[in-house]
């Protein structure tokens, strides 16, 4: 039983410190219940911040995880007049990790102030600086100009080509398995 619960407690440790999550997704829209798909193309594309420099590149392999997932799905990319459109919005946000030091620490911090008193407080201190990438995906009914579905995922940004393509095949994975609907 302990060894069960020791490799329950790394699996939740280790998911927790994934570099990509599933931020939020919505429930598939009453209107497209009962609704036939089986096209669907990338539509808009909103940016929330400046793109980066390696911003074409993740785009080529956000629209090809995109793609390999819909496919999977059944549909298929149908550039003229598609049953669903995707728009696709991104943002990146600078990030601080910190931590709070403790008595541990205080060897390497501890404060002199005249005489003898020394004092020591805990404090936050920056381990590390990174970029976060926020991806929504807006799904919409063409014929009925509606979004039915929304998904949100963020993931780490590295400047690694071969990381981050992991990352996104990663993220569009989880994602995915959260889209509620199959081609008819």
């Amino acid at each position: 039983m302990k060894k069960f619960l020791l490799l329950l407690a790394a699996v939740g440790w280790f998911t927790s410190c994934s570099p990509v999550n599933v931020v939020s997704v919505s429930t598939l829209s009453e209107k497209a219940s009962g609704k036939v798909y089986k096209t669907y193309n990338i539509g808009g594309l909103e940016l929330k911040t400046r793109p980066g420099e390696n911003f074409s590149k993740n785009l080529i392999r956000v629209v090809a995880a995109i793609d390999r997932e819909m496919q999977a799905r059944g549909f298929q990319r149908g550039p003229v007049d598609p049953d669903l459109l995707i728009n696709l919005g991104f943002a990146v946000t600078d990030e601080v990790q910190t931590r709070e030091t403790t008595i541990q620490d205080a060897r390497y911090h501890v404060n002199y102030y005249g005489g003898r008193n020394y004092g020591w407080q805990s404090e936050e201190i920056v381990v590390r600086e990174y970029q976060d990438g926020h991806v929504v995906l807006d799904f919409v009914d063409t014929k009925q100009k509606e979004m039915i579905w929304q998904g949100a995922a963020k993931g780490m940004m590295t400047d690694s080509e071969k990381k981050m393509e992991k990352r996104i095949n990663a993220v569009f994975t989880q994602l995915f398995k959260k889209f509620p609907l199959k081609a008819s």
